[in-house]
């Protein structure tokens, strides 16, 4: 299957939605996360969206087009989830290998 991209949801869904008479969306999997299957909860950079459904610009768009309809717009983040990957996640990003998280076998 196919991920949606931002685009779409805006176009496709938030009008579903306002008509349905919610007035908030919750989006899931929004930071940038390297594991597909982790549904978004290894994040490797939470200043960074998600690639796989667009860039940083669609995704305001369809933050813009929710307010728009006036619908609050809550972005799904949990900082415990964030990946311990020296190579890829946020474990080595001030050089060490335990920045965020415990180093060697306590981590």
């Amino acid at each position: 299957p196919r991920v949606g991209t931002y685009r779409e949801f805006a176009r496709e869904v938030l009008p579903r939605v306002k008509a349905l008479g919610y007035n908030a969306v919750q989006l899931m999997a929004v930071a940038e996360h390297a594991l597909y299957s982790s549904f978004g909860y290894q994040v490797t950079n939470f200043f960074a969206v998600s690639h796989r459904s667009g860039t940083p610009e669609d995704l305001k768009e369809l933050v813009d087009t929710a307010h728009s309809m006036g619908m609050l717009v809550l972005m799904d983040v949990v900082h415990a989830h964030a990946s311990c990957n020296t190579i890829d996640g946020l474990n080595g990003f001030n050089g060490s290998e335990g920045m965020y998280f415990r180093h060697g076998e306590a981590g």
